[in-house]
């Protein structure tokens, strides 16, 4: 882990990228479409320590044709095991585990409302019910249809530029996973 935060900022993005780029054969390998919890999968393997480092996140799925708004997954790495180890089919049992456990995931999870606008005072609404401080980040997403994935998250550090300019590419993931 201390190696980690001693790489350059290419090495950093190098690695995350290759990190992102393992995740379909981990996902083929586990099996973890037929086991459930691929969202939340993908969510803990995106804020891993060897990934983008995030401390805390919360996808939720925006529907405005049918007027709600969905939360599909929540990570608090406190609460959830690293996803570094989820090599093995009883180390990915264990973090599915940890998310059903979860708190944070839980309340994720019971979010249910109306639809929010597409506007920054409506996102901000969104950060302060899931309790995140007020330098969480909000990046968005659209799915497939007519969805909208708000993906709120506050990395355990700053990302660098380099780094947070592919967090819409490498949340797109989320468009392959069932998310309600």
């Amino acid at each position: 882990m201390e190696r980690a935060h001693s790489l350059s900022e290419s090495e950093r993005v190098n690695q995350a990228l290759a990190h992102v780029a393992a995740l379909p054969s981990k996902i083929l390998n586990l099996h973890v479409d037929e086991q459930g919890h691929l969202a939340e999968f993908v969510l803990a393997s995106l804020c891993d320590s060897t990934c983008c480092d995030i401390a805390k996140a919360a996808l939720v799925i925006n529907n405005p044709d049918f007027n709600c708004c969905c939360g599909a997954a929540g990570y608090l790495a406190d609460e959830i095991s690293s996803a570094s180890n989820f090599a093995t089919k009883e180390t990915f049992e264990r973090m599915c585990s940890d998310f059903d456990a979860s708190l944070f995931h839980a309340k994720v999870r019971a979010l249910n409302h109306t639809a929010y606008a597409t506007t920054n005072e409506d996102y901000q609404q969104l950060v302060q019910e899931l309790g995140f401080s007020s330098s969480a980040q909000i990046c968005t997403m659209q799915l497939k249809n007519g969805n909208r994935g708000i993906f709120v998250y506050e990395p355990k550090k700053k990302l660098s530029d380099m780094l947070a300019h592919f967090i819409p590419l490498i949340i797109s993931l989320f468009g392959f996973c069932p998310l309600i």
